[in-house]
């Protein structure tokens, strides 16, 4: 071969393995993406993954929104409460309640509950049980007259008792919350709260007429000494009709507190 030739193909396969070793060089030695960035302090942007983060920001507000409504109380046929009927945690004026757990209740004394009657709060008990005895004392009439017409009820229950159709059509859903707490706030669902009866006169059960009873005027005159006060006093803020026959128990710290907001936001006029 010509010696002129020679080293100029020599000249081109050095050149050839120095190119290619600058090529090898700078494809393994070139930082990636997420390196730059990561050295300037820039992240590059995704379409599909920033419209992955914003729709999983949409599901979450969904989610909180559906939250919302599904604590919102259902009164009856699975329908929500009426926006206007709100207020706090109060609706139609009643304030929300818990239900008694079944090991807080026990059964009333002998021969004062009535069919509606079956368990009181036990916290509830030694107080019901001093001021019967009381009454018996004060006037034997009254003693074998007094009695519980509706203790401890289930939200269930008020549900089935607020969610009259034939009421509601008359009185609209706030008319009959004048009457009937709606289902999970009623007192009655606490335990410590009872409807009084006199046996002797049947007509003025749950009856504005029971406050003209000797049952129903003892009760008002003595009741505060064992603990009760009568929850809807004619005129009380709450707006709930006048109540004679309905007394809670707040004898005690615990049930103080069940009724603090009720007792502090609406006192008895």
């Amino acid at each position: 071969m010509n010696p002129m030739k020679a080293g100029l193909v020599l000249v081109g396969a050095v050149g050839v393995g120095f190119g290619g070793a600058a090529l090898y060089s700078s494809f393994v030695d070139a930082p990636d993406a997420a390196t730059n960035e990561a050295k300037s302090g820039t992240t590059a942007t995704n379409p599909d993954v920033e419209y992955g983060v914003q729709a999983q920001d949409e599901e979450k507000a969904q989610e909180k929104v559906a939250d919302a409504q599904s604590t919102a109380p259902i009164l009856c046929d699975g329908k929500a409460a009426p926006k206007e009927a709100l207020s706090g945690n109060r609706i139609f004026g009643h304030f929300a309640y818990a239900e008694a757990s079944a090991s807080d209740l026990v059964a009333p004394p002998s021969g004062f509950g009535g069919p509606n009657c079956p368990t009181i709060h036990s916290s509830m008990a030694p107080s019901l049980k001093s001021m019967l005895a009381a009454a018996a004392k004060d006037d034997p009439q009254i003693g074998k007259a007094i009695m519980g017409i509706s203790c401890f009820r289930s939200i269930e229950r008020q549900r089935g008792l607020f969610c009259n159709p034939g009421k509601i059509a008359a009185r609209g859903l706030a008319g009959q919350a004048k009457w009937v707490a709606p289902p999970g706030y009623s007192e009655h669902a606490t335990g410590l709260t009872i409807d009084f009866g006199a046996r002797t006169i049947p007509e003025c059960h749950t009856n504005p007429c029971f406050a003209e009873t000797k049952t129903g005027k003892w009760l008002k005159a003595n009741a505060s000494k064992f603990g009760f006060e009568m929850s809807f006093p004619a005129g009380n803020a709450q707006g709930v009709s006048h109540e004679p026959w309905h007394f809670r128990w707040a004898g005690d710290d615990g049930a103080a507190k069940t009724f603090s907001e009720a007792r502090s936001a609406f006192p008895a006029p």
